[in-house]
């Protein structure tokens, strides 16, 4: 299948969703957007809610693949043991079915750690996907998640969870890597996989580092961060991510939408000049997804695209931070040849 871009997949799948909406007269309706760590599946998104809220009867529920995550297994050899999948697996059924379900909650274990329990197990007790689970009686300010009601916490490790109880009228958006398992792959009314060139996906790794935006807080360095990262895709991730891939998966090529985009790659590029840079890219294939994406940038013709385009570069021109970047002004000068 020929990938689309972001603004053809998302017409596309406005249309399949209106068609669901009016045929569906009861039943969850779920969406799952995959593909490669750091391909731009969240960006995907944030455009898919904002494209789809307006003519659902509500809004999107969204569970991320990070809460999935399992802590205590960060280091281990396949890249699917390092999450709760036979839990995913287990919720994406129940939401098919209509019924009520748990979601870990990493994000809670990252902030403040393990939860004893304090309710009343005789009266609080929830069992679920073979397990049980007591509900949290302790006040704890936690971030909430549309859909969710109380916390839950599994006692023989500690880990919360959020419950959600049945329905069969709501909208589910799953947005991770291992999202659509084999086993579930046809509970999904819409699969979406999203793919991005190497280089692009490393200068992400790189920015998500360096403004902060790593899902959790992190002491580690930024080589250590994206290193991990490059090497968890190289012998693992990646070929295990890709089994998701067949004909029924709609392909989306995820492309630079914005300016600092292209000063990412170009701050990759950078990189690889150095000496102590480790070998996460080749030079030749970062000039090579620059050169696309200065392609991409030049076919843009709408008015409204081209406006946010102008208004980013003024904004960049003005950030201080950018004085670091080896050779900013030609850079700078070539996007200000192209939008203006």
């Amino acid at each position: 299948m020929q990938p689309l871009s972001f603004r053809d997949a998302l017409d596309q799948i406005q249309q399949q969703l209106k068609t669901l909406v009016k045929e569906k007269k009861s039943g969850n309706i779920l969406l799952a957007v995959t593909g490669y760590v750091a391909s731009g599946k969240s960006r995907f998104c944030t455009m898919l809610r904002s494209n789809t809220e307006v003519f659902l009867r509500n809004p999107l529920i969204y569970l991320p693949f990070d809460l999935w995550i399992n802590a205590g297994k960060r280091e281990a050899t396949r890249y699917a043991e390092r999450f709760f999948l036979a839990d995913l697996i287990e919720a994406v059924r129940c939401i098919r079915d209509g019924r009520r379900f748990l979601v870990p909650r990493y994000d809670v274990i990252k902030m403040i750690g393990r939860l004893e329990d304090t309710s009343r197990p005789s009266a609080q007790e929830l069992l679920w996907n073979g397990r049980s689970f007591l509900r949290y009686g302790a006040h704890v300010d936690v971030p909430s998640i549309r859909g969710a009601t109380d916390l839950y916490v599994d006692p023989s490790n500690g880990y919360s969870y959020s419950l959600f109880p049945a329905t069969t009228e709501e909208c589910f958006l799953l947005d991770g890597t291992l999202v659509v398992q084999g086993e579930i792959s046809d509970h999904y009314n819409l699969r979406v996989f999203v793919q991005a060139p190497w280089p692009m996906r490393v200068a992400r790794m790189i920015r998500r580092f360096n403004r902060k935006e790593v899902f959790g807080a992190t002491k580690k360095t930024m080589q250590e961060y994206v290193g991990f990262l490059v090497a968890e895709a190289r012998q693992c991730a990646d070929a295990e991510i890709r089994i998701q891939l067949n004909n029924d998966v709609m392909v989306v090529e995820s492309v630079p939408d914005t300016l600092s985009n292209y000063l990412d790659l170009a701050y990759l590029h950078w990189l690889t000049d150095q000496d102590d840079t480790p070998d996460w890219v080749d030079r030749q294939e970062v000039e090579t997804t620059m050169h696309v994406y200065l392609k991409n940038l030049r076919e843009v013709h709408d008015a409204a695209t081209i406006t946010r385009y102008r208004q980013e570069l003024i904004a960049l021109i003005e950030s201080k931070h950018l004085l670091a970047l080896p050779g900013i002004d030609q850079f700078l000068t070539e996007l200000t040849s192209i939008v203006y």
